[in-house]
């Protein structure tokens, strides 16, 4: 090697070699390893200090007799083995203020931590030294309590190995891209730069995203006509990134100007507008006013925004109207009719067409679990996370989702269609296959002029919210649950759903909340819960009767020969709606914390108490032991 390069090799030695020093030992001391020596070596101080503190009284006598107590003699000989304790203490906080820096005290604990070593090597010190007042009994309590403060200090670095040891367990069961962002959390926390801090920031809502390989016709669309700019993102298929929200309506709702694409021309606008002023009152919308407001549907309306809203009742004393009467009553009462112009007359027809779809002979699938999915959808929208992020028409759209998304439910699962190869299978190539029929479906039902209720809407908003309708619909395919649900974990990680983030991340968080809604059975008081149980239980197993007939193997929980119900339901609470509750209602607050969790928790503590027998006992109409007072009281009201 020349000379200049050993110079060279020298210069760049020393010009990195602290920092990589620093990162060596930053990575020793984040070991997992070292946290359990660490806390090894500190559980043996705090059982230490512990004895002495048992001792404390015993250590007391010393003087007051020719014979020393095993008190005394232990203090004595603990007071130096305290203070090497203390040395060893000192060295590591030294260790890590030199990894570290000083953002190693920006955490409080450790700097109070830091300061009761210090105050307690200088008490330990002076007893050592043998001061003439370090005798006095006052100065022994002072220095017993500077030890018993350490004790709940020390506990820090306990729960630091425990933390150590969940996240190498985490490492090794999440998802890679898990991985990377709960590395990548470590790293902007520890970093010491803000500009490093603010790169990995960058970098995990990089990685939220989705769009590490997506290219946005923004960035390369300028100085391209206007021709060409079509083509990229219609025949190419590239998206405008939109990042501060739906701005294709003003303060009014309506389209901005130049923004009408053809949807519905100038006389159809003015036609629309004329039917929407002066219409008479249908039929349909009749009997739904006289519905609305007799006294049994009285208590209905004025807790339709409530997470224990009694369904079944409500489409009971709806008389056949439930999903018709929620769907008008919400819109109009968020003023959505008025902001888009819609026909009332359109809306209740295309609602009725879409009620008569659901088949009142499916068990679980019908047009009750079609109206609990909307409520459940409207009560998650109502909370501030969500309300602060969507405009009048994503509302709009997720309301609509919502209303269709099991529309012409047969009563069987995906893979039950693709093993028999049925229609819905073949035509949509076994992909989403109930989903996608049911979009398409309702969709058909919307074309029809009488049942076209967005046909006020501009093209830009009528595309709009047909894309966000797709996407929702399509997401409560259980296929994606894992993936969504992990998307939304680094999402929320990495903070993204904030006012004024891009419109795939309100669209994605809509996606989640409507799915949420829709297996939220478990998350119902327990009358409600029990009560969707037994119907989608038999629902399983009509379609394991079919599965039998056909001579195919019969699903997993489908035989209703084999009692596996409780199995079943907390096998589907811990494994697929209680990680994604937690994560959703986390996020969105009170009081879906308390009423959705704090629901899911006592139903499941229900099924691993009482097992099949919490299913009988409903079944029965009796009360189970261990239920609360409030569900006892929903129980006996079912009863009467």
């Amino acid at each position: 090697m020349s000379e200049g390069a050993r110079v060279s090799q020298a210069n760049g030695e020393a010009a990195t070699g602290p920092m990589d020093r620093r990162a060596r030992w930053r990575k020793v001391l984040d070991d997992v390893h070292t946290e359990f020596m660490v806390s090894g070596f500190v559980l043996l101080y705090m059982l230490l200090v512990l004895i002495d503190l048992v001792l404390y009284e015993d250590s007391c006598e010393v003087g007051s007799g020719e014979d020393e107590s095993f008190g005394s003699r232990w203090s004595f000989y603990f007071n130096y083995v305290d203070m090497g304790f203390l040395v060893v203490f000192i060295m590591e906080i030294l260790v890590r203020l030199y990894a570290y820096g000083p953002r190693y005290f920006m955490d409080c604990i450790n700097g109070l931590d830091a300061a009761i070593i210090i105050m307690g090597s200088i008490t330990q010190a002076m007893v050592l030294a043998d001061f003439v007042f370090t005798s006095n009994l006052s100065f022994l309590r002072i220095v017993r309590l500077v030890r018993l403060v350490r004790l709940f200090i020390v506990m820090n670095k306990v729960q630091n190995a425990r933390t150590a040891f969940k996240r190498t367990k985490y490492l090794k069961l999440g998802s890679p891209v898990e991985r990377v962002m709960d590395l990548l959390n470590d790293m902007k926390t520890r970093t010491e730069e803000e500009d490093n801090e603010a790169d990995i920031l960058w970098i995990m809502h990089l990685i939220a995203s989705d769009k590490l390989y997506s290219i946005d016709i923004n960035s390369i669309g300028a100085g391209q006509d206007a021709e060409m700019a079509a083509y990229l993102t219609g025949d190419i298929g590239l998206k405008k990134h939109h990042h501060h929200g739906y701005d294709d309506d003003d303060e009014d709702g309506h389209a901005a100007h130049g923004r009408n694409s053809g949807h519905s021309d100038d006389s159809e606008h003015r036609r629309a507008d004329s039917t929407y002023v002066q219409e008479e009152m249908s039929k349909e919308g009749t009997r739904i006013e006289e519905i609305v407001a007799t006294p049994a549907m009285q208590p209905h309306i004025a807790g339709i925004h409530k997470w224990d809203l009694d369904v079944f009742d409500f489409a009971d004393k709806a008389q056949g109207s439930g999903l018709v009467v929620a769907m008008h009553t919400l819109l109009q009462g968020y003023g959505l009719i008025d902001k888009f112009r819609i026909s009332t007359h359109r809306l209740l027809t295309f609602t009725r067409r879409i009620a008569d779809g659901y088949r009142a002979e499916n068990p679980y699938h019908n047009s009750t679990h079609a109206l609990d999915v909307l409520l459940n959808t409207n009560y998650f929208l109502r909370h501030a996370v969500l309300s602060d992020l969507i405009q009048p028409i994503d509302r709009l759209a997720a309301l609509v989702a919502s209303l269709i998304h099991d529309y012409q439910h047969p009563g069987l699962n995906n893979v039950f269609l693709q093993a028999t190869k049925h229609d819905y299978a073949i035509t949509y190539n076994d992909n989403s296959i109930l989903e996608s029929h049911h979009v398409a479906a309702s969709w058909k039902v919307l074309l029809h002029d009488e049942c076209n209720f967005l046909k006020g809407l501009s093209r830009e908003q009528y595309l709009e919210i047909r894309d966000t309708i797709i996407q929702l619909v399509l997401g409560t395919d259980m296929k994606y649950h894992f993936e969504h649900y992990t998307k939304f974990k680094t999402k929320v990680q990495s903070e993204t759903f904030k006012p004024g983030c891009a419109r795939e991340d309100v669209k994605f968080l809509m996606s989640i909340t409507m799915h949420t809604a829709d297996i939220a059975n478990p998350a119902k008081p327990m009358k409600y819960c029990l009560q969707w149980t037994e119907l989608v239980m038999e629902e399983f197993f009509r379609q394991g009767d079919l599965e039998q007939q056909l001579g195919m193997p019969i699903s997993p929980f489908y035989d209703r020969t084999k009692n596996n119900t409780a199995q079943c339901q907390i096998g589907f609470i811990n494994v697929l709606v209680r990680p994604l509750y937690a994560e959703v209602t986390a996020l969105l607050g009170e009081p879906a914390k308390s009423e959705c969790f704090g629901a899911l928790e006592a139903n499941l503590k229900g099924w691993e108490t009482h097992g099949n027998e919490l299913f009988k006992e409903f079944a029965a109409g009796h009360v189970p032991a261990g239920i609360s007072s409030k569900q006892r009281m929903s129980f006996r009201e079912m009863k009467d």
